[in-house]
């Protein structure tokens, strides 16, 4: 153990929230220990499909949240008032274990803190918030986020539409004097330099790179969107949605397998033990009961 005790050498997944009882979610823990994986909805085996819900405001913490699996950062001593939100049923893994398969915490917003920035690019799905934010002469984070957010991924949209333009097809290529071709005119009122233009095109049109807006939506999803977490600053720390208090890392896009010897600590109700044990005879690391005071 460091000298830092707020923060833990380990991240601890909890289990079972949605679930009606204490029995399932026993259940849910045993076979996510026999099964060697942890997985995210709809724990299926279904392929993995990285898909970013716009419907769903980016600070709402719901845009990505379908392939993300989740760790809290709180030591053991502290994991109380966590298990009480969540569960009592989890299991953790070091956290060398858990970088190793792609975990990194996340990067927190407090959606109520007033924005350096007052005013954002118009966007539809958000004007009843914009008006507000301008008649109150006050924009918070949360709709700075979400908006710019929204306007981002347009812009992104429109620059593939035109490069692949570009790339695609013959009538928007450039001629035999030399002169631009339609598309890179486009990119041009926009602000980009030639160099930037060329060098996006030529990258367009390599073999190796095949689908441009499949590894943008990626990149996006799995390194930028899906870290990003939202949270009110004026809760209390026992509200449930007060998810600042838990230090969140995540994995996205990504299974987590492992092994027993993998897991650093398994949790659990002390009336569980016996059973525990019985149904997974190796087993051989720590139970911390999470019902002991």
């Amino acid at each position: 153990m460091g000298s830092q005790r707020y923060v833990s050498n380990d991240l601890t997944h909890f289990v079972g929230r949605t679930l009606i009882d204490d029995d399932k979610r026993y259940d849910l823990l045993v076979q996510i220990i026999r099964s060697g994986k942890l997985s995210f909805p709809p724990h299926d085996g279904s392929p993995i499909e990285l898909a970013l819900d716009f419907s769903k405001p980016v600070t709402t913490d719901g845009l990505a949240l379908p392939c993300i699996i989740c760790f809290c950062d709180i030591p053991l001593a502290d994991l109380s008032l966590h298990m009480s939100k969540y569960s009592q049923f989890g299991i953790s893994f070091s956290k060398t274990f858990l970088v190793g398969a792609g975990a990194s915490p996340v990067f927190y917003v407090a959606r109520d803190a007033a924005s350096s920035f007052s005013s954002c690019i118009s966007q539809p799905e958000y004007q009843d918030r914009i008006d507000a934010s301008i008649s109150a002469n006050k924009m918070d984070k949360a709709l700075y986020y979400d908006s710019f957010t929204s306007s981002t991924m347009k812009f992104i949209t429109t620059l593939l539409w035109i490069a692949n333009r570009a790339v695609m097809d013959p009538k928007e290529g450039g001629t035999s004097d030399g002169s631009q071709c339609t598309a890179e005119k486009s990119l041009n009122k926009m602000g980009l330099s030639n160099d930037l233009i060329e060098a996006a095109i030529k990258e367009l049109r390599n073999p190796q790179f095949h689908d441009p807006a499949q590894y943008i939506w990626q990149y996006l999803c799995l390194s930028v969107f899906g870290f990003i977490k939202g949270f009110d600053s004026n809760l209390h720390e026992d509200d449930a949605d007060n998810y600042y208090m838990e230090r969140e890392w995540r994995i996205v896009g990504s299974y987590v397998v492992f092994s027993m010897e993998n897991l650093q600590r398994v949790f659990l109700p002390k009336r569980y033990a016996s059973r525990f044990r019985q149904d997974l005879p190796n087993y051989l690391g720590q139970i911390h009961f999470a019902d002991a005071e």
